[in-house]
Order: structure tokens, then sequence, then C-alpha cells
């Protein structure tokens, strides 16, 4: 039976902990099925195309489900270029709507009526208001965004930089590598565009430093060229570039736009989202963003003789830097605090070098190891009687630790009598009653014939009900005596 009991406890708590895992597979196993909606363009020159395009996350639920079938003509897309580039790159759409296109009220969506194309080897500068749809476009273009209604078309692979960099728990040589074979060209390339080489001049172990995950050595800065070297060496068709320059200094941003997007991208299809005017007239075509819809659409000259949404934003744009001259602190009302382009570059300068010394003193804390990440101390050899004592203080002192220690005895003082108990009615047997079997007298081999057959049972039953209840304090006593040394010691910690 203590076996039997046994058994259940543990079988009981498995069931409790695939239950909780259930759970949490539920709520990604048992989501709606979303299949593969992005098509190659019919349009070869293209290599990204948005026709059409409402997009929503799946946090945004819909209010309306009425699926909507139909035709609608091609969309037009408001484009001030008139050069034949451009014209000639016209949205090739079939007309055919999504058949799982619903009805939404407005606010729903987070992009709507998207018309949005890039042709090969262009460059699309995206700008906007701080939370106009600029990301959105670009996770809606790589198909992270749910697709409402419209048609996505792209052609080639993809390389994304997002706004907030990662870094691996890995090697900074790894880290820009990502798992392909190294090739010296092309890596060594990533590191002059990115501005890389004077920071791994600063690092003990060079490139082979290992770098960690909670930016303890690396700045925001160091961590999104990371990001960018790891973009460039993948060498992909498409390049999806999030707010790349808002973390680093203003010279070395113009360093990165100068060698990476403009000549190692050159041929590269890159889509480029930015809050730096200063870097959008030398985009191929701009696009302005505004309440999750493309509001204008053109060259850098054509936009700004329209007076629209970007020549406002660039006026906007030129008076701070005005007011940077006197006052530096002061950010642009579409420009987050990390974005401001229109600071005094000697500012700017100054927190490079606080960097850099940041990462000199990161350095010499590594004593000329090559990790940063250190491998934890452990000591070895028997635990110091003090740290005994030091426990049974924190969970309580040693009343605690005796009320315990009388608790785990009279359990196991319990068990063993029960044990002893049960062996003591089996040898009891019935007890030297006897039958007739064939007008012979034999002993009874029935347990149940033993006249004291009820003293055993009820002693029996009784020594389990103590053995179940003792395991229950037992359980109780000691789980609140090491919660409770736990938490002290916890807390003790920070006050160190």
């Amino acid at each position: 039976m203590r076996n039997t009991l046994m058994i259940t406890r543990e079988g009981w708590k498995k069931f409790i902990n695939g239950r909780i895992a259930l759970q949490r597979f539920q709520s990604v196993m048992l989501l709606n099925e979303i299949g593969p909606f992005i098509n190659k363009p019919m349009d070869k020159s293209q290599a990204v195309c948005i026709a059409g395009g409402k997009f929503a996350w799946d946090g945004v639920p819909p209010e309306h489900e009425t699926a909507k079938n139909g035709k609608k003509s091609s969309p037009k897309i408001k484009n001030s270029n008139g050069d034949k580039k451009s014209k000639d790159l016209t949205l090739n759409v079939e007309e055919t709507i999504n058949l799982n296109s619903v009805e939404e009220p407005r606010e729903n969506y987070i992009l709507n009526d998207i018309n949005f194309y890039a042709a090969k080897g262009s460059l699309i500068g995206i700008c906007g208001q701080v939370g106009s749809g600029k990301s959105s476009l670009l996770s809606a273009a790589l198909g992270q965004m749910r697709l409402i209604q419209g048609k996505v078309s792209r052609e080639g692979q993809c390389a994304y930089v997002c706004q907030q960099a990662w870094i691996l728990n890995a090697t900074l040589k790894e880290n820009i590598l990502f798992g392909e074979a190294f090739n010296a060209i092309r890596y060594f390339n990533a590191l002059h565009c990115c501005a890389l080489n004077d920071d791994i001049n600063l690092l003990p172990g060079g490139d082979e430093t290992e770098i960690g995950e909670r930016g303890i050595t690396l700045s925001g800065g160091q961590k999104q060229r990371v990001a960018l070297a790891r973009a460039l060496y993948a060498d992909r068709d498409i390049y999806f570039l999030d707010d790349p320059l808002s973390a680093v200094d203003v010279h070395v941003g113009q360093h990165i736009f100068n060698k990476y997007i403009m000549e190692a991208l050159k041929n590269k299809t890159v889509i480029f989202v930015t809050h730096q005017i200063q870097f959008l007239n030398r985009c191929d075509e701009i696009c302005v963003i505004k309440d999750g819809q493309i509001v204008e659409r053109g060259t850098y000259n054509n936009l700004l003789s329209k007076a629209g949404e970007f020549a406002s934003m660039v006026n906007t744009w030129n008076n701070s830097q005005k007011e940077s001259a006197v006052s530096p602190d002061m950010d642009s009302a579409y420009f987050s605090d990390e974005a401001n382009s229109g600071g005094d570059q000697s500012v700017r300068k100054r927190n490079s070098v606080g960097d850099t010394r940041k990462s000199s003193i990161d350095s010499e804390n590594l004593e000329g190891g090559k990790t940063l990440v250190e491998a934890e101390q452990v000591e070895r050899g028997t635990i110091n009687i003090d740290t005994y004592l030091s426990y049974i203080k924190a969970a309580g002192g040693f009343c605690v630790f005796f009320f315990v220690i009388l608790i785990f005895t009279f359990n196991v003082g319990t068990t063993a009598f029960s044990s002893y108990w049960l062996a003591r009615w089996i040898r009891a047997g019935s007890g030297n009653s006897t039958m007739q079997v064939n007008n012979v007298t034999v002993l009874s081999p029935n347990i149940g014939d033993n006249p004291d057959f009820n003293m055993y049972r009820i002693v029996y039953a009784m020594t389990i009900g103590v053995v179940l209840v003792g395991n229950l304090i037992r359980g109780f006593a000691f789980t609140k005596a090491c919660l409770k040394a736990s938490e002290k010691i916890h807390s003790s910690l920070f006050k160190k």
C-alpha cells in the first residue's frame, strides 16, 4: 500500500505539471492558421510590392468577420516623381482580392490602403512621425503581420535590422558570422563598413572576445553596428533597415550611410526607415507615412516642391538644426530622443569618447582574459558548519529546526510501525482457529477467522491515517521552513 500511495502522489504531481505545460502549448497551438501569402511580383523589375494592403497585428481582434468577395480595380499610388523610371514601375497587381478579406472598422487596422513597391537595386527611404507605422510597414513586407486585404509580393532573400539590436552570448566574430562559413573578404568589409575596427582593437581578445546579451560590455550603438555587420555579411538581396542610425553618433552614422548603404549595398534593394532627414536626399524615392497610410511618395526635390507633409517635416528639422545651435538638448517633435540628429557634433563626439572610455574600462576589468562572461566560481570540499547554522537561523531558529526533525522522526516511526503491525497481523494468521474438513479438524487458512481480526484492522487503519497526516505535516513544515530561509537569504543579498 505504501508503494501505491507513493505512485499516486508522483502521478498527481506529474499530472499537474503536464496540465500547466499543456495550457502553455495551447496558447500557441490553437492560434489561427495563417498560410503563406507572399508571392513573387508579376513585374520582374520589382523586389517588393504591396498592393491595396490592409494589415493588423494578431493582438488587434476584428470586430466583424464578414467575408467579402468581388473584384477591385488596380490600385493607384500617389507619385510625384515624373521621370520615366518611376512610370515604368507601375503596380502590376491581380484584380482579385483575398478571399479571407474582412470588413472591419478603420481603427482596427494598423496599416490602411498600402500601395508600396521597391524596384530591384533601389534605395527607398521611409519617414514619418513617431508611431506612424514605419516599422509596421517593414513587418508587413516581411510577412509578419496579419494580411486583412490586398496582396504582398517579394522576390529575393531578406535581411532585417530591427530598432532594438540583439546579440548572442558568443564571441563578436560568431555574432557576425551567425552560423555561416567564414569568408575573409566579406567579414573584414563588414567590419569596415560598420566602423567596428576601433572597437575590436579595444577588446582584449579582438573579435574572439565573448560578448553577452545583458549589454554590460557593448553600448547600444555597438550592438547596432554588430547587427548591421551581421546583415551585411549574410549577403542578401533585400535589406530592411529599421532606423539603424538612431543609436550611433553623427559622424559614425555618416560613415555607415556612405560605406554601408551607398557603397556596400549599392546593388541591393534597401528599404531604409529613418528619422534623420539629412540622409533622405540621397534616396531614389521617399515614402511618407502618416497614421498607417502612405500619404506621399516621390523624389526628395519633388516632395519639397509640393509643400506637403514631407516639406513640413524638412522645415521642422531645419528649425531644430538652428535651435540646436543654442540648445543642443532640444528634440524635434518628429523625432525620438535617440534619433535627434540636430545636436552639436562635438557633443556627440564627446559621447563617443565616453563610450570608448567605458569599453576601455571594461577591458581592463578582464585582466587580459578573452571572455566577458566568466564561468561561475564553485567551491569544492565539505560544507562549513557555519553554513548550516546560518541556514537554520534563516529558517526560523533552532525551535523550527527541532520541530521539523521531530516531524520527520515521527513520520519515519509511524511508517515503520505500520509495516511492523502488518507483518504481525499476517504472522498471526487465523489465530489458531480450526475448521472441519471431511470430519477432520484443521487450522483455518482464512485470516478473517482470527478472533482479533477487528483489532488488527482498526490499529492498521489508524496507523495508515497517522502516516498520511504525518506526511502532510512533514511536507508543509519542511517547505515552509525552506521558503522562509530562501526568502531571508535572498533579501540579505540585496542589503549587502
